[in-house]
């Protein structure tokens, strides 16, 4: 998923069609972000706050100070969750508002992971940076496989535990993507890993692989 350096243009792309039609949240704050209520009413208040810090930021990525920086990440962070409540609320009733609510979903995780390359650039040696992009890579690459894009999310589970070898969750999901293509040998190996690493996060899938 490419996507351009400049932030405006990252930005313009980012379902903000639907959210010029939600009530702004007036004021809000990161705190506020962070605890509002799931779903639209946090889609709504995020908006706000990304809103805002946007107006205080430059258009540059590398020129986003760094306060601004964490702020917008985790905002964008936050709405990405929002979107992926609304899109599951709407699954059963409404497929079409479900792909497009994990549509800009996964598209504020895109912008989530371009933040966190910028903050590993600033900060290579940070063992902190690259453990939250693992994280960051293992959440677009779930909400990928949601929509059945198993080498996309495959793709991100991968770069994952590049990143971070011990982070058991982006191991995990990795053998989920790689069985659901039929790769099951690798699949295996991936499980393997997994239990390597923590033995309790997923026994069941574990001994069913281990027969």
């Amino acid at each position: 998923m490419r996507l351009h350096k400049n932030f405006t243009s990252i930005c313009t792309i980012c379902g903000f069609f639907f959210i010029q039609q939600v009530t702004s949240a007036k004021g809000a704050t990161a705190e506020d972000c962070k605890n509002a209520p799931s779903g639209q009413t946090k889609v709504e208040v995020c908006s706000e706050l990304i809103d805002s810090l946007r107006q205080d930021s430059s258009s540059e990525l590398a020129s986003i100070e760094l306060s601004n920086l964490i702020e917008l990440t985790n905002a964008y962070r936050e709405r990405a969750i929002g979107f992926h409540e609304i899109a599951f609320n709407a699954l059963s009733k409404d497929k079409l508002t479900f792909k497009k609510m994990m549509s800009f979903s996964i598209l504020d995780l895109s912008i989530v992971v371009l933040f966190d390359k910028e903050f590993k650039m600033r900060f290579p040696d940070e063992a902190v940076s690259k453990e939250g992009m693992a994280s960051d890579l293992t959440i677009r690459g779930s909400f990928l496989m949601s929509i059945n894009e198993f080498e996309n999310a495959l793709t991100d589970f991968n770069l994952a535990v590049e990143l971070d070898p011990q982070y058991a969750t982006g191991w995990n999901n990795r053998s989920y993507a790689l069985e659901r293509l039929g790769r099951t040998k690798e699949a295996k190996l991936s499980y393997e890993r997994t239990y390597e690493i923590a033995p309790s996060l997923n026994p069941k899938s574990w001994q069913k692989k281990k027969k």
